[in-house]
């Protein structure tokens, strides 16, 4: 049994020596690929899908909420100049008139 085993060891190790070394660029193609698949299965599936009760997609849902975060990230740079919050904001899609 251990000569089998000495000869199996021989043979993996010639077919070692003789492989390339792997090339990680090689894969680069593959990766793109599969990443812009992800990316179009889930943005049709934002678009399809629909909450119980919601007229609008999850992609509709998810472009108004990334307002918000513009609008977010607009206010906290002016922040310091103004003091502005997100209370003048939630009364602004209320439709509150300010005091």
């Amino acid at each position: 049994m251990a000569a089998v085993l000495d000869q199996a060891q021989l043979q993996i190790a010639r077919e070692r020596q003789a492989t390339p070394p792997n090339n990680p660029w090689r894969l680069l193609p593959e990766l793109l690929r599969n990443g812009i698949a992800c990316l179009a299965l889930a943005l049709g599936f934002a678009a399809l899908a629909v909450r119980p009760g919601s007229e609008d997609s999850l992609l509709q849902e998810w472009q108004g909420g990334w307002g918000y975060w513009q609008w977010r990230l607009q206010q906290r740079r002016s922040s310091r100049r103004d003091g502005s919050s997100d209370e003048e904001y939630i009364r602004q899609l209320s439709g509150e008139e300010q005091e």
